[in-house]
């Protein structure tokens, strides 16, 4: 048997991270501010004669990206912790020369587009992250911009939630269509809570028909109105889409309905392959 998975899980402002061996399920102080934690991991350089301030960040910097990697950790998890686009650019940096994180969760923070499009800027670096949750943040249409184009040049990633990112409008669900028209890799993504409406759910449509590896799509709460799911309906009979098998469309007025795995209302006619879940909803 291999080694327990490891994980960094830092939380309510402070931090959890393996102890010094790593798999014994032993953590340090969960109350640990994440540059201590860094700190009593040997990251910090003490400033030494000769040293500029810059080769001491240049080598922090680089212990920083080395860790997760020398300590074998596969997920790191920062839900709630109140991070902003500073401390997610130090993560951002992680990513691109780590070759282990296959998890980074970042839900209920405060991540903006300078953070996402730090992100963005590392996907195509990366080779390893498989899913990426950055739910519940601030990111608008030129974060949401950036890590799509990152997308666009990543071939690991196949699970990523963006959902209740309130300021993401048409722009930036035009950036994802292009990302479910072109990525090959892509199978689970969320995007409730977006203010998606019936435009950006027709360019969900379009980008569906083209579209023959995404197996989960989450729109509820998105807007999207009668049209919008007349238009996701029309991508989905037997000569469009042929991948997707869950899809949400709860709390979009669109009309009276239930959870329920035979379609329904606009979904009435036959649907190419919703056999496992179609949640419609008033």
């Amino acid at each position: 048997m291999g080694s327990p998975l490891m994980f960094v899980k830092i939380k309510e402002y402070g931090v959890l991270v393996p102890g010094e061996r790593g798999v014994d399920g032993q953590w340090c102080d969960g109350s640990m501010p994440m540059e201590e934690a860094f700190k009593a991991h040997g990251v910090w350089i003490k400033q030494e004669n000769g040293k500029s301030r810059a080769d001491i960040a240049k080598e922090e910097q680089r212990k920083i990206a080395e860790l997760p990697a020398k300590m074998g950790i596969r997920e790191m998890s920062f839900q709630g912790c109140g991070l902003g686009d500073l401390t997610l650019r130090k993560v951002a940096h992680i990513m691109k020369f780590n070759t282990t994180l296959e998890t980074l969760n970042v839900p209920w923070n405060r991540v903006a587009d300078e953070g996402a499009t730090f992100l963005g800027e590392s996907l195509p670096l990366n080779r390893s992250l498989t899913s990426l949750d950055l739910g519940r943040n601030d990111i608008g249409d030129q974060g949401c911009e950036a890590l799509c184009q990152g997308l666009l040049r990543n071939s690991s990633l196949t699970r990523l939630h963006l959902d209740f990112n309130l300021n993401i409008d048409v722009g930036g669900v035009q950036s994802i269509a292009g990302v479910v028209k072109t990525n090959p890799y892509i199978t689970e993504l969320g995007l409730s809570g977006i203010s998606i409406r019936a435009q950006g759910a027709t360019l969900l449509a379009d980008a569906l028909m083209a579209n023959s590896t995404l197996t989960r799509l989450k729109l509820s709460e998105a807007s999207i109105g009668p049209e919008g799911a007349t238009a996701l309906a029309k991508s989905l009979v037997p000569s469009g889409n042929q991948s997707l098998v869950s899809l949400d469309l709860s709390s979009n007025l669109i009309g009276k309905g239930l959870r329920t795995t035979r379609p329904t209302s606009v979904f009435a006619k036959p649907v190419s392959t919703l056999s496992s879940s179609l949640t419609l909803g008033i």
